[in-house]
């Protein structure tokens, strides 16, 4: 029963309602969100931002519905659909504040199209300030594999090169699902000791875990979680041997989150490779990087 005074809105909300319904049976756990503990020991629904930073939100909550039809989907407690009170974009929010008091310092803008569009909208210039030390960091050739079983065998076998080397890796995947395939992968020729996992900012091992110095063969299997704003320590003894090699596994939504991914190695003076390990199928029918590279950058500019 719908009490009367929800009638109007209920009617409003029923197309939002059934593509809520059909998007929670095609979403997937460890990808789009994850179920964890909340205070009061009740599982909850996590959204995980994949695509940008892979940080799991621990507050905000999907609208028209889809938070609940998750919560059907899995059994768990349903909670009542939340409604906006008041809402700010983010340009208006830039307009309250006088044109020349905003200051900002990044070490990744982004695309040319990206810097243009942040100028016309708000009116901001750009200086850039070059670094104190010249850029070590190597980029080798991207690898594309043909499906998803040549795409792990590439990523298993780059990480057990490197290491072999006495070099540290950071293999940066796009989902949770995806840093645990590659682990179970890993541990059946690895120490699992030499194995660390970045995935849950919400964990706090996990959190920890990138604090330690990182040490020649070891690894660090992460999401875009540690390809933003992590600043990973490099132990003299990996310095000695090329340093840390970056491996990611997919084609990141932007060039900003690229450089982004690849900017954990090379830091601060020091030595360091990147790479792009990529599956043929997840990316269309583009079949050179450079053509893929493109296309990204068309799209961003476009939307």
């Amino acid at each position: 029963m719908v009490p009367e005074h929800l009638k109007e809105f209920a009617k409003m909300q029923v197309t939002n309602w059934t593509n809520s319904a059909i998007k929670a049976l095609k979403m997937q756990e460890n990808k789009d969100y994850v179920l964890k503990q909340n205070k009061k020991g009740q599982t909850i629904i996590a959204i995980v931002d994949y695509i940008n930073t892979g940080i799991v939100e621990k507050q905000t909550v999907w609208q028209n519905g889809l938070h609940q039809f998750l919560q059907i989907k899995h059994n768990l407690r349903l909670t009542a659909e939340s409604l906006p009170s008041c809402f700010i974009s983010t340009r208006a929010y830039l307009k309250l504040y006088k044109q020349d008091s905003i200051f900002g310092l990044t070490g990744t803008l982004g695309s040319l199209e990206s810097r243009n569009f942040i100028a016309k909208v708000y009116s901001f210039d750009f200086v850039f300030i070059p670094t104190f030390k010249p850029k070590l960091l190597k980029i080798w050739p991207t690898i594309l594999s043909q499906n998803k079983d040549e795409w792990l065998k590439s990523i298993i076998e780059s990480v057990i090169k490197e290491t072999k080397n006495n070099r540290a890796v950071l293999v940066i995947n796009l989902t949770i699902e995806h840093v645990n395939t590659i682990k179970d992968i890993l541990i059946t020729e690895i120490p699992e000791s030499k194995i660390r996992k970045y995935s849950r900012n919400d964990w706090l091992e996990e959190n920890e875990s990138v604090k330690m110095p990182v040490q020649p063969g070891e690894i660090i299997l992460a999401t875009n979680l540690a390809g933003r704003g992590t600043d990973l320590i490099v132990s003299e003894q990996l310095e000695n041997t090329e340093g840390l090699h970056v491996c990611v596994t997919f084609l990141p939504e932007n060039s900003r989150i690229e450089e982004q991914a690849f900017g954990r190695t090379a830091r601060q003076g020091k030595k360091g490779t990147a790479q792009l390990i990529l599956n043929r199928e997840e990316l269309g029918n583009i079949f050179e990087i450079d053509q893929l590279k493109q296309f990204r950058d068309y799209k961003e500019k476009m939307y």
